[in-house]
């Protein structure tokens, strides 16, 4: 778009005032108008004398300044006399505390999205490091577990949390303490719908710009914010018993999952994978039944009891069915309990834990001779 004056094409003879009026206001505002900053957390600017001062707020409209203060709480800012509007650093968060410095060097732009509509300005460069590249969902001490209601809470934990919005918007939560009910809408409960028996819910910290909050979705992705919150990250998975809305006993520390065995809770008992070992390989669903959809590692717990009776036994579990079978040939499985007919013994009973890889949605298992075998779920670990 062209300037709206070329005075070289201008008829010959007087013409109006205005148009170098008009002319100056578009070339003052095409820049960062240099002011002087006063005051600590509602700041006034006033531009640099002989430097333009807008009638009004403008989108995309530049200030650049020197802060006379460190700010001690929650940051306003205006140009000259104009309104009061929220100041925002690059985060998305609005300037608080420790977030603007004495004597440093700040320039910010006015975006009428802001603040709900409001408008606001979000500084984007500065003399001291404002802007980092964050990572969705990291976390710094992050613990998810039943809380004090264990059937129907789940208590998530964190000192720090990096959430986005949609379009990549970033903001660091800290002192995540929120308690999410199975049997509550929206912030600090259910995204939609109702609770369902044997069902895998994403855990989700969520923050609307004031308020931190938690939220249990289907979704592993995208789950449905309540109004006013878009700030979001998936922090983990909590799941529901097989015949009831009753939530497992789990404990999260990190990426790190494991069922807790509670007397008269929906987790008396690990969750069984298989309670009988097929034929090598006999497949088994795993993901969607004892753990969720972006588990990475599983965790196995195996039971095994071996009849010799002078004839080999052999059991064995892996992640897909590309190793060897009985008798045991290479490439070895995982977990494997072998018992030879030179050796007259007539029970072995052995116990195992293993943690593999997922390399589908199925773990794999078989035996030979008179194996019987119980192989349970002790948890997983999330692929945050």
């Amino acid at each position: 778009m062209a300037f709206p004056t070329i005075f070289a094409n201008l008829s010959a003879g007087n013409q109006p005032a205005s148009l170098l009026d008009t002319m100056f206001n578009i070339a003052g505002a095409a820049g960062a108008i240099p002011c002087t900053a006063a005051g600590t957390n509602a700041i006034t600017l006033t531009p640099i004398t002989n430097f333009y001062q807008p009638g009004a707020y403008a989108n995309y409209q530049m200030v650049s300044f020197v802060a006379a203060s460190n700010a001690t709480g929650a940051v306003t800012i205006r140009l000259g006399a104009l309104a009061f509007v929220k100041l925002f650093m690059p985060s998305g968060l609005q300037a608080s505390s420790g977030d603007i410095n004495s004597n440093s060097f700040y320039i910010a732009a006015f975006n009428a999205a802001l603040d709900s509509g409001n408008g606001g300005f979000i500084v984007f460069n500065a003399s001291t490091p404002s802007v980092i590249q964050p990572v969705r969902g990291t976390f710094k001490n992050l613990q998810i577990v039943n809380g004090g209601t264990p059937d129907t809470q789940v208590a998530v934990t964190a000192d720090e949390v990096m959430l986005e919005t949609a379009g990549g918007g970033a903001a660091k939560v800290s002192t995540v303490s929120v308690t999410i009910s199975t049997g509550a809408s929206g912030a600090n409960g259910l995204d939609s719908g109702s609770i369902a028996s044997n069902t895998f819910y994403s855990v989700w910290v969520i923050y609307n710009g004031t308020t931190t909050a938690g939220l249990l979705s289907l979704s592993a992705t995208s789950p449905t914010l309540p109004s006013g919150y878009i700030y979001s990250a998936r922090v983990g998975w909590v799941r529901t018993g097989a015949a009831s809305t009753n939530l497992h006993r789990t404990k999260q520390l990190g990426r790190d999952v494991q069922y807790i065995v509670t007397p008269t809770s929906q987790t008396t008992a690990l969750p069984v994978i298989t309670a009988s070992l097929g034929t090598f390989w006999t497949a088994t669903t795993v993901v969607g039944a004892t753990v969720p959809s972006t588990a990475s590692i599983i965790k196995i717990s195996s039971f095994c009891q071996l009849t010799i009776n002078n004839t080999t036994a052999f059991a064995a579990v892996a992640p897909s069915n590309n190793y060897g079978t009985a008798p045991p040939t290479s490439p070895y499985p995982l977990i494997g309990l072998s018992m030879s007919s030179a050796l007259n013994i007539n029970l072995v009973i052995q116990n195992q834990v293993l943690e593999m890889m997922l390399e589908s949605n199925s773990i794999y298992s078989g035996a030979s001779g008179a194996v019987s075998a119980v192989l349970s779920c002790l948890g997983w670990k999330d692929n945050l």
